[in-house]
């Protein structure tokens, strides 16, 4: 696959859409955060081993660069319930930032056969959003090396609008995520890349 620019930031004249325009529909399925996390500490499975995580991350990386490179299959779209779970990234559809790091995580366990919790904590329903994501995840932010699967999130816990998704680990300088965020992704980019940063997370299953 050819080269592809990483934004350090956002090039002049690109926004990216704000998925706080989920809150509203997913409050009832959200609850209060303690009640999400509650649904996935009953859902929880066995530990992953060292070498079925390795082959969930490959197989996560694969399909971040996947999309990004057959980006022109994909088009931004905000909408519930979500209808790319298990698409390839070649094949393309339509999506989100929330809906498009689900899909990483559940290929991810597709492809490697084994079972991951769904980061969002609604058992791979097809809801969820980055509010979701952040009052599941949030007891388990990294802040230094970080890994392919991993969540950076942005916006304010109150009001989280928009997330990436890890296809390459490595430090806040090194590390190359994958962002959904608007028409012309997706496309990789650099962690700090725009200036709303919350934080990274790493979903229960990557622990």
């Amino acid at each position: 696959m050819s080269a592809i620019e990483i934004y350090s930031e956002l090039p002049e004249g690109i926004e990216e859409g704000d998925d706080s325009v989920h809150a509203a529909e997913h409050q009832e399925l959200m609850g209060m955060a303690a009640g999400t996390r509650m649904l996935m500490t009953l859902s929880m499975k066995r530990r992953l081993t060292p070498t079925e995580k390795k082959h969930v991350r490959e197989a996560i990386a694969k399909y971040c660069e996947r999309s990004e490179y057959y980006k022109a299959r994909w088009h931004y779209l905000q909408y519930r319930r979500m209808q790319s779970l298990g698409v390839a990234a070649t094949k393309g559809g339509k999506i989100d930032c929330s809906e498009s790091y689900t899909c990483a995580l559940f290929m991810g366990g597709r492809v490697a056969k084994v079972a991951l919790e769904d980061p969002n904590g609604l058992h791979w329903s097809g809801y969820g959003y980055t509010g979701t994501l952040y009052a599941t995840n949030n007891g388990a932010q990294v802040d230094s090396k970080f890994f392919i699967g991993d969540m950076g999130l942005f916006g304010t816990p109150s009001n989280t609008r928009h997330v990436i998704t890890c296809r390459k680990g490595g430090t806040a300088s090194t590390a190359i995520w994958t962002s959904m965020g608007n028409e012309a992704g997706p496309y990789p980019v650099r962690l700090h890349y725009r200036p709303d940063f919350l934080g990274v997370y790493r979903p229960e299953s990557l622990k």
